[in-house]
């Protein structure tokens, strides 16, 4: 499996929508592909520098305790995952929980 990296991208929608956001993908061809799934034409894509700090434990163990709540009250994983991207005021978390939930939610294996 590639490494994947940070991605942020400029689209449009299906209604003719401007939007923005950052994805977690190996390739610019593979967030493309994610991007046509989610009806979005991309007007522009680039990687984006992973800001090294926002890995440390004070965030981490944050996200993994309200997670952990959340899979305690019965919501499942995927579920889980997308509702903490939604709180997260960070967007390379966002992009990483919502890439996790997606995955989870089309079958791949979680290891």
């Amino acid at each position: 499996m590639a490494t994947k990296r940070l991605w942020r991208w400029r689209g449009i929608d299906a209604h003719g929508a401007p939007c923005q956001g950052m994805l977690w993908q190996a390739s610019r061809l593979e967030v493309l592909h994610d991007l046509q799934q989610q009806r979005v034409m991309p007007l522009a894509v680039r990687r984006c520098a992973v800001k090294l700090n926002l890995w440390h434990p004070r965030y981490s163990s944050e996200t993994i305790r309200q997670l952990a709540t959340l899979l305690q009250a019965g919501l499942p994983l995927a579920d889980g995952l997308s509702l903490l991207a939604q709180q997260q005021p960070h967007p390379q978390w966002q992009a990483l929980l919502e890439s996790l939930g997606r995955e989870l939610a089309q079958g791949v294996a979680f290891t």
